[in-house]
């Protein structure tokens, strides 16, 4: 499946994409175990209609995510990686919507 935004979506789709980034800050994890940062990355996977998802890379402690993604037409391929544990953090944040600390 092809994820094609148009120009006319790009503001919305921008939109999106920050709610997302603040629903990951909010509740940061450290280490390899991610398991709410995994459930969030792979429902907005979903949302986009992406199938070839694969949870638990590395092995069953490790939350990594793989997805494949095609596009609609022949060609050059990408790959993209991204780590998406957090570092520890003492102070507390002066933004609201930061980090809820518990």
């Amino acid at each position: 499946m092809a994820l094609i935004i148009k120009p006319s979506q790009l503001e919305e789709s921008a939109k999106l994409g920050a709610q997302f980034r603040h629903c990951i800050h909010e509740e940061p994890e450290i280490g390899l175990y991610l398991p709410k940062t995994q459930e969030n990355i792979v429902e907005a996977l979903k949302s986009f209609g992406i199938k070839g998802i694969s949870t638990f890379v590395g092995g069953a402690n490790v939350t990594g995510v793989v997805a494949v993604i095609e596009g609609s037409r022949p060609g050059k391929t990408i790959g993209l990686r991204a780590d998406s544990d957090a570092l520890p953090w003492k102070k507390k944040p002066v933004s609201s919507g930061a980090v809820k600390f518990r």
